[in-house]
């Protein structure tokens, strides 16, 4: 009986390595298969995706926090911007909510601050109409603007009127040429006063002086 004896030659082209790899040194797991050579049980993948859940909400977080730091924005903006960005809609809402909380964002606060910033410069249809331009709830801004407005509402005019008899050149508003008050009207209507209203409201005070 002979006996024959092969050699075989083989090139490490011939092979397809596969490393092997611990469960430390992938990043995202693929799907569970039941009995896999995983054997990460269903306890560890809930956890793995809550915190991949968890990181998706801080990273909403985060950008909003970015833009909270530039400026102020309503609830409805960030919510838009959330989704431009394409988070996840209960992702975003989780976030707001915790901005919230932690009062880096307020609807009560922007409304509080646009009034401020418009005193003197822009009457309520001007101020109201950037709200809902911002989609801040209507009855909200109300609530703000007669709280705060009530007592500095008075001073505001007195303050407007003298910046308009210095701008216009304006002795007195009972004999006003056509042509200044015209450019009153188109003045006092751009920034949201009721033009016919205040001018007379002017009249009625000098002669009452």
């Amino acid at each position: 009986m002979r006996t024959l004896n092969f050699s075989l030659s083989l090139n490490k082209g011939d092979f397809k390595f596969r490393p092997t790899l611990n469960k430390e040194d992938i990043e995202f797991p693929p799907p569970l298969i039941k009995g896999s050579s995983w054997g990460w049980g269903k306890t560890d993948n809930k956890i793995f995706y809550n915190k991949r859940k968890q990181l998706k909400t801080m990273n909403s977080f985060s950008y909003f926090l970015k833009l909270l730091s530039r400026k102020d924005y309503s609830t409805h903006e960030l919510l838009q911007k959330g989704k431009e960005k394409g988070f996840n809609p209960e992702e975003i809402n989780h976030a707001i909510a915790e901005l919230q909380s932690k009062d880096y964002q307020s609807d009560k606060r922007l409304v509080e601050n646009l009034i401020i910033s418009a005193q003197g410069k822009y009457g309520k249809s001007v101020i109201k109409r950037k709200c809902y331009e911002k989609g801040i709830n209507i009855e909200l801004f109300e609530e703000i603007w007669q709280s705060q407005t009530a007592e500095e509402e008075t001073d505001d005019l007195a303050d407007l009127k003298a910046k308009i008899m210095r701008k216009y050149k304006i002795d007195s508003f009972q004999d006003l040429d056509p042509k200044t008050k015209s450019k009153l009207v188109n003045y006092l209507s751009y920034r949201g006063f009721n033009p016919f209203e205040t001018i007379g409201n002017w009249q009625k005070e000098e002669l009452n002086a």
